[in-house]
């Protein structure tokens, strides 16, 4: 039996501008992730460590984060023996003349590491564990992470290592590094270790286990769940996963119906009943707004923010009708008979003493004037 964990997409110095004032925190989660990754690999003793790409986010890190990340490195080299950990380049670390993978920061006791390109493969020292990889150089176009890795008969398991892109048909957009299915059931590996979507996933194909780890800590707004890393166990009856969550940071949305919270007070109060300081929350308010509805979106934001990691609000929602007809969409002819049109049908249901009715054609007149002047509409 063969236990490794299998990580990728740290994207150790990384962040972004949608985490706003929070970007130095939102790095220091990174790191954080990273350390606990290690801590795991120490804990269970597994007999190596696999970084399927992505460990820096970009191809020369800065000295803090490089010092950092060796530190961490360094942490399964000092154990007795070693826990070998074998590092594949990624697309934001990729290969290049200077790469950072070819400093002597990286020449540690276990420490393999494809830092020339061209598949290549090492072995962890008793021999059992045979690993495989083609790292990315820039301006690879059409590059296959799995092209010439083949398995080694005389090891006792076989893993890949591949940073790229399933081609799933209709959902994967044109990529410089691509994985097809048929790659995946023809590598004969016990395991492909993938990396550069950062949700956990399967994407196993013709009895070939191959998983993405995602990343152990949120990198990006429109992730779900929390990070983590893949406890990999090959054995002669297969290959299984278990997942160790290492991320703190969670993402969710929620969508409000003016409808349903009618003022300001009421959304706030819903926004935060979700306070979490290790959540990043997207509100949306849409749907038809009730007459007198008014939301202040930025001071609401400014408010509640302190009680997230990240928090956005967007008001997408529709006018009242006194509000709509303001922008003079009514003086627009198409519009204009359409608003009249409506406006018969409200008189007619108000004869009728139909208020159901009357409620009906009240709100489809306030969401044509909201259409006619070119908001977007979301049902």
């Amino acid at each position: 039996m063969i236990r490794l964990l299998h990580l990728a997409d740290v994207h150790l110095g990384g962040s972004g501008p949608a985490f706003g004032k929070r970007v130095r925190d939102h790095q220091r989660k990174l790191q954080e992730a990273f350390a606990r990754c290690i801590d795991v690999a120490l804990r269970e003793r597994v007999d190596a460590v696999c970084i399927a790409g992505d460990l820096f986010d970009a191809r020369r890190p800065s000295e803090r984060v490089l010092q950092f990340c060796v530190q961490q490195l360094r942490r399964l080299a000092e154990v007795a023996p070693p826990i070998e950990c074998f590092l594949l380049p990624g697309t934001h670390d990729c290969l290049d003349a200077q790469s950072v993978y070819r400093r002597p920061e990286f020449r540690l006791p276990g420490l393999h590491v494809w830092a020339e390109s061209g598949p290549a493969t090492f072995r962890t020292a008793d021999g059992r564990l045979a690993v495989h990889g083609n790292p990315q150089g820039v301006g690879r176009s059409q590059y296959h992470p799995l092209a010439g890795l083949r398995p080694d008969p005389t090891a006792a398991a076989n893993v890949a290592v591949a940073h790229g892109s399933v081609a799933l048909q209709g959902i994967t957009d044109e990529d410089s590094a691509i994985i097809a299915p048929e790659e995946i059931a023809a590598s004969g590996m016990d395991y492909v270790a993938l990396g550069h979507w950062h949700d956990l996933s399967d994407y196993s194909y013709g009895g070939v286990k191959a998983a993405y780890s995602g990343s152990p800590e949120v990198v990006l707004v429109t992730q779900r769940g929390s990070g983590g890393a893949n406890l990999v166990t090959i054995s002669e009856t297969g290959t299984t996963l278990e997942r160790v969550t290492t991320g703190t940071l969670r993402c969710d949305a929620l969508e409000l119906s003016p409808e349903t919270y009618p003022d300001e007070a009421a959304i706030a109060e819903a926004v935060r009943l979700q306070a979490h300081p290790d959540l990043i929350l997207e509100v949306k308010v849409s749907g038809m707004a009730p007459e007198g509805f008014t939301l202040d979106v930025a001071r609401l934001q400014e408010e509640l923010a302190p009680s997230f990691f990240r928090l956005r609000i967007t008001d997408e929602s529709v006018p009242p009708l006194s509000e709509a007809q303001k922008s003079g969409v009514a003086q627009q002819l198409i519009a204009a008979r359409a608003i009249s049109a409506f406006q018969e049908r409200i008189n007619q249901a108000r004869q009728a003493q139909d208020p159901e009715a009357e409620r009906i054609a009240t709100r489809a007149l306030q969401l044509s004037v909201a259409l006619f002047a070119g908001k977007e509409v979301l049902r």
